[in-house]
Protein backbone atom coordinates (compact mmCIF):
# COMPACT_ATOMS: atom_id res chain seq x y z
CA UNK A 1 0.00 0.00 0.00
CA UNK A 2 2.74 2.16 1.07
CA UNK A 3 4.54 2.17 -1.89
CA UNK A 4 1.47 2.20 -4.29
CA UNK A 5 1.04 5.68 -2.54
CA UNK A 6 4.70 6.58 -3.11
CA UNK A 7 4.17 5.63 -7.20
CA UNK A 8 1.08 7.43 -7.24
CA UNK A 9 2.89 10.42 -5.86
CA UNK A 10 5.68 10.61 -7.57
CA UNK A 11 3.66 10.29 -10.75
CA UNK A 12 1.62 13.36 -9.98
CA UNK A 13 4.69 15.43 -9.68
CA UNK A 14 5.76 14.05 -13.10
CA UNK A 15 2.54 15.50 -13.88
CA UNK A 16 2.37 19.13 -12.55
CA UNK A 17 6.12 19.41 -13.42
CA UNK A 18 5.06 18.44 -17.07
CA UNK A 19 1.99 20.68 -17.38
CA UNK A 20 4.00 23.22 -15.82
CA UNK A 21 0.85 24.25 -13.19
CA UNK A 22 2.07 26.60 -10.24
CA UNK A 23 -0.74 26.44 -8.47
CA UNK A 24 -0.64 22.61 -8.04
CA UNK A 25 0.36 20.66 -4.91
CA UNK A 26 2.99 18.74 -6.41
CA UNK A 27 4.70 21.33 -7.76
CA UNK A 28 4.11 23.72 -4.02
CA UNK A 29 5.39 20.45 -2.61
CA UNK A 30 8.57 20.61 -4.80
CA UNK A 31 9.27 23.97 -3.99
CA UNK A 32 8.33 23.94 -0.36
CA UNK A 33 12.06 22.78 0.72
CA UNK A 34 13.09 26.03 -1.34
CA UNK A 35 11.22 28.50 0.71
CA UNK A 36 12.63 31.18 2.36
CA UNK A 37 16.18 30.30 1.14
CA UNK A 38 18.18 33.39 -0.31
CA UNK A 39 18.61 34.08 -3.66
CA UNK A 40 21.26 35.79 -5.90
CA UNK A 41 20.85 38.38 -8.45
CA UNK A 42 23.48 38.24 -10.82
CA UNK A 43 22.29 41.27 -12.64
CA UNK A 44 23.06 43.69 -9.43
CA UNK A 45 26.27 41.90 -8.91
CA UNK A 46 27.54 42.43 -12.24
CA UNK A 47 27.01 46.44 -11.69
CA UNK A 48 28.83 46.11 -8.66
CA UNK A 49 32.33 44.57 -10.28
CA UNK A 50 35.55 46.67 -9.74
CA UNK A 51 37.10 48.14 -12.96
CA UNK A 52 39.71 45.65 -14.23
CA UNK A 53 43.43 46.74 -12.78
CA UNK A 54 45.38 48.38 -15.15
CA UNK A 55 49.05 48.37 -15.14
CA UNK A 56 49.97 51.74 -16.44
CA UNK A 57 47.82 53.43 -13.47
CA UNK A 58 50.56 52.11 -10.81
CA UNK A 59 53.70 54.78 -9.87
CA UNK A 60 56.93 54.63 -12.49
CA UNK A 61 59.08 53.00 -9.91
CA UNK A 62 56.45 50.65 -9.25
CA UNK A 63 55.67 49.51 -13.30
CA UNK A 64 59.57 49.28 -13.25
CA UNK A 65 60.18 46.63 -10.72
CA UNK A 66 57.00 44.57 -12.49
CA UNK A 67 58.65 44.98 -15.47
CA UNK A 68 61.95 43.29 -14.30
CA UNK A 69 60.16 40.76 -12.69
CA UNK A 70 58.39 39.51 -15.37
CA UNK A 71 61.31 40.13 -18.57
CA UNK A 72 64.22 39.25 -16.33
CA UNK A 73 65.49 35.88 -16.14
CA UNK A 74 68.99 34.06 -15.79
CA UNK A 75 68.90 32.04 -18.96
CA UNK A 76 70.10 33.91 -21.79
CA UNK A 77 68.17 35.22 -24.68
CA UNK A 78 69.82 34.33 -28.01
CA UNK A 79 69.91 36.85 -30.28
CA UNK A 80 69.43 34.73 -33.54
CA UNK A 81 65.82 34.42 -32.82
CA UNK A 82 64.87 36.84 -30.40
CA UNK A 83 61.56 37.98 -30.27
CA UNK A 84 59.82 40.92 -28.34
CA UNK A 85 58.53 39.25 -25.31
CA UNK A 86 54.32 39.49 -24.87
CA UNK A 87 54.46 42.47 -22.37
CA UNK A 88 56.18 44.30 -24.80
CA UNK A 89 53.61 43.62 -27.36
CA UNK A 90 50.25 44.67 -25.27
CA UNK A 91 50.86 48.72 -26.09
CA UNK A 92 52.82 51.44 -27.05
CA UNK A 93 53.59 53.01 -23.94
CA UNK A 94 54.81 49.58 -22.26
CA UNK A 95 57.26 48.64 -24.83
CA UNK A 96 59.30 51.78 -24.85
CA UNK A 97 59.16 51.38 -21.45
CA UNK A 98 60.13 47.67 -20.88
CA UNK A 99 62.73 47.08 -23.88
CA UNK A 100 65.30 49.74 -21.80
CA UNK A 101 64.98 47.46 -18.93
CA UNK A 102 65.32 44.22 -20.99
CA UNK A 103 68.42 45.26 -22.52
CA UNK A 104 69.96 46.86 -19.34
CA UNK A 105 69.40 43.58 -17.58
CA UNK A 106 69.27 40.49 -19.36
CA UNK A 107 72.14 38.59 -20.51
CA UNK A 108 72.05 37.29 -23.90
CA UNK A 109 73.68 34.87 -26.22
CA UNK A 110 75.43 35.14 -29.83
CA UNK A 111 76.03 31.90 -31.88
CA UNK A 112 78.51 32.32 -34.21
CA UNK A 113 80.93 30.14 -36.51
CA UNK A 114 84.27 29.92 -37.63
CA UNK A 115 86.08 28.17 -40.10
CA UNK A 116 88.97 27.27 -38.10
CA UNK A 117 89.66 23.95 -39.63
CA UNK A 118 89.48 25.41 -43.56
CA UNK A 119 92.85 23.83 -43.97
CA UNK A 120 91.73 20.33 -43.30
CA UNK A 121 88.55 20.33 -45.18
CA UNK A 122 88.45 17.68 -48.03
CA UNK A 123 86.18 18.92 -50.33
CA UNK A 124 85.74 22.25 -51.72
CA UNK A 125 81.99 23.49 -51.04
CA UNK A 126 82.35 21.99 -47.58
CA UNK A 127 84.99 25.02 -47.63
CA UNK A 128 82.92 27.60 -49.49
CA UNK A 129 79.85 27.45 -46.90
CA UNK A 130 82.43 27.39 -43.56
CA UNK A 131 83.76 30.43 -45.47
CA UNK A 132 80.27 31.95 -45.84
CA UNK A 133 78.62 30.67 -42.52
CA UNK A 134 81.70 31.92 -39.97
CA UNK A 135 81.97 35.18 -38.89
CA UNK A 136 78.37 35.98 -39.66
CA UNK A 137 76.11 37.04 -36.31
CA UNK A 138 73.14 35.82 -37.45
CA UNK A 139 71.26 38.62 -35.69
CA UNK A 140 67.44 38.63 -36.18
CA UNK A 141 66.15 42.26 -37.24
CA UNK A 142 63.88 42.41 -35.05
CA UNK A 143 66.88 43.27 -32.56
CA UNK A 144 67.58 46.54 -34.77
CA UNK A 145 64.18 47.45 -34.10
CA UNK A 146 64.18 46.77 -30.46
CA UNK A 147 67.05 48.60 -29.69
CA UNK A 148 66.07 51.71 -31.42
CA UNK A 149 62.57 51.79 -29.10
CA UNK A 150 65.23 51.24 -25.93
CA UNK A 151 66.97 54.59 -27.17
CA UNK A 152 70.14 55.46 -25.10
CA UNK A 153 69.15 52.25 -22.81
CA UNK A 154 69.48 50.35 -26.15
CA UNK A 155 73.19 48.71 -25.78
CA UNK A 156 74.28 44.98 -24.84
CA UNK A 157 75.80 45.03 -21.24
CA UNK A 158 75.73 41.37 -20.95
CA UNK A 159 76.80 39.36 -24.11
CA UNK A 160 78.25 35.49 -24.32
CA UNK A 161 79.22 34.79 -27.36
CA UNK A 162 79.45 31.34 -28.41
CA UNK A 163 81.77 29.93 -31.21
CA UNK A 164 81.24 26.69 -33.27
CA UNK A 165 82.34 25.32 -36.13
CA UNK A 166 81.12 26.56 -38.89
CA UNK A 167 79.88 23.97 -40.72
CA UNK A 168 77.37 22.90 -37.91
CA UNK A 169 76.55 26.64 -36.91
CA UNK A 170 73.13 26.66 -38.50
CA UNK A 171 72.09 23.33 -37.01
CA UNK A 172 72.91 24.89 -33.52
CA UNK A 173 70.94 27.67 -34.15
CA UNK A 174 67.85 25.32 -35.46
CA UNK A 175 68.25 23.35 -32.65
CA UNK A 176 68.23 26.42 -30.31
CA UNK A 177 64.95 27.53 -31.52
CA UNK A 178 63.32 24.08 -31.60
CA UNK A 179 63.87 23.79 -27.90
CA UNK A 180 62.95 27.20 -27.10
CA UNK A 181 59.50 26.90 -28.67
CA UNK A 182 58.75 23.20 -27.28
CA UNK A 183 59.68 24.72 -23.98
CA UNK A 184 56.82 27.45 -24.52
CA UNK A 185 59.35 29.98 -22.93
CA UNK A 186 61.60 33.07 -25.08
CA UNK A 187 64.33 32.10 -22.89
CA UNK A 188 64.48 28.69 -22.37
CA UNK A 189 66.68 26.69 -24.81
CA UNK A 190 68.00 22.80 -25.68
CA UNK A 191 71.29 21.90 -24.23
CA UNK A 192 72.12 19.32 -26.38
CA UNK A 193 74.08 21.47 -29.07
CA UNK A 194 76.69 22.18 -25.95
CA UNK A 195 78.91 19.11 -26.98
CA UNK A 196 79.62 20.88 -30.40
CA UNK A 197 80.80 24.72 -28.65
CA UNK A 198 84.72 24.95 -29.57
CA UNK A 199 84.53 28.10 -27.24
CA UNK A 200 82.94 31.29 -25.67
CA UNK A 201 83.80 34.68 -24.88
CA UNK A 202 81.91 36.50 -22.27
CA UNK A 203 81.45 40.72 -22.29
CA UNK A 204 80.02 41.54 -19.46
CA UNK A 205 79.86 45.32 -18.55
CA UNK A 206 79.41 46.42 -15.24
CA UNK A 207 79.18 50.08 -14.56
CA UNK A 208 81.37 51.00 -17.56
CA UNK A 209 84.06 48.74 -16.94
CA UNK A 210 84.15 45.69 -19.10
CA UNK A 211 84.72 42.68 -17.88
CA UNK A 212 86.05 39.72 -20.50
CA UNK A 213 86.09 35.87 -19.63
CA UNK A 214 87.59 32.99 -22.38
CA UNK A 215 86.77 29.64 -22.22
CA UNK A 216 87.49 26.57 -24.00
CA UNK A 217 84.67 24.75 -25.11
CA UNK A 218 83.76 20.69 -24.79
CA UNK A 219 84.72 20.63 -29.30
CA UNK A 220 87.59 22.46 -28.72
CA UNK A 221 90.20 21.51 -31.16
CA UNK A 222 91.82 18.25 -29.43
CA UNK A 223 93.63 14.87 -30.97
CA UNK A 224 90.54 12.78 -29.02
CA UNK A 225 88.15 14.70 -30.50
CA UNK A 226 89.87 15.13 -33.69
CA UNK A 227 91.45 11.55 -34.43
CA UNK A 228 91.18 11.74 -38.04
CA UNK A 229 93.77 14.51 -38.26
CA UNK A 230 97.23 14.34 -37.44
CA UNK A 231 98.57 15.96 -34.43
CA UNK A 232 100.08 18.92 -36.28
CA UNK A 233 96.87 19.74 -38.21
CA UNK A 234 95.19 19.54 -34.66
CA UNK A 235 97.63 21.76 -33.26
CA UNK A 236 96.86 24.35 -36.08
CA UNK A 237 93.43 24.58 -35.42
CA UNK A 238 93.68 25.19 -31.87
CA UNK A 239 96.14 28.18 -32.84
CA UNK A 240 93.84 29.40 -35.31
CA UNK A 241 90.92 29.06 -32.66
CA UNK A 242 93.05 30.69 -29.82
CA UNK A 243 94.23 33.83 -32.39
CA UNK A 244 89.97 34.70 -33.48
CA UNK A 245 89.68 34.28 -29.50
CA UNK A 246 92.59 36.62 -28.72
CA UNK A 247 91.81 38.89 -32.30
CA UNK A 248 88.09 39.00 -31.02
CA UNK A 249 89.14 40.13 -27.22
CA UNK A 250 91.31 42.97 -28.50
CA UNK A 251 88.47 44.59 -30.62
CA UNK A 252 86.01 44.55 -27.65
CA UNK A 253 88.84 46.28 -25.67
CA UNK A 254 89.12 48.70 -28.04
CA UNK A 255 85.35 49.39 -27.78
CA UNK A 256 85.50 49.11 -23.98
CA UNK A 257 88.17 51.96 -24.11
CA UNK A 258 86.12 54.55 -26.07
CA UNK A 259 84.79 57.66 -23.88
CA UNK A 260 81.31 57.26 -22.64
CA UNK A 261 81.38 53.33 -23.33
CA UNK A 262 78.44 52.02 -21.62
CA UNK A 263 77.34 49.03 -23.47
CA UNK A 264 78.07 47.21 -27.07
CA UNK A 265 75.92 48.63 -29.78
CA UNK A 266 74.91 45.95 -32.77
CA UNK A 267 77.20 47.01 -35.03
CA UNK A 268 79.88 46.27 -32.34
CA UNK A 269 79.14 42.95 -31.93
CA UNK A 270 79.25 41.86 -35.99
CA UNK A 271 82.80 43.70 -35.64
CA UNK A 272 82.96 41.35 -33.46
CA UNK A 273 82.13 38.43 -34.74
CA UNK A 274 84.35 38.98 -38.10
CA UNK A 275 87.37 37.91 -36.17
CA UNK A 276 86.26 34.42 -36.49
CA UNK A 277 86.41 34.02 -39.95
CA UNK A 278 89.66 32.76 -41.08
CA UNK A 279 91.67 32.95 -44.33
Amino acid sequence: MKRRSFRLAVKSIRLAIKSGDPESDATAALASPFKGSPTVDTSTNDKKDEPPFRLLDLPPEVRNRVYSYALVTPLARDLSYFTLPPLSLTSRQIRHETLPILFVESPFRLIIGSNIDHQHLTFFHEEQRSHRSSGIAGIKRTVSSALKTAGEAGLFRDVKLEVYNALYVESVRVWNRRGRQSSGSGTLRARDDDKLQIASLHLHVVEGSLKLAVEEGPDYPSSSRLSHLREHEVNQMAVALDGALENASYISRNFGAQDGFKGFKLSHLRKIAMAFRLG
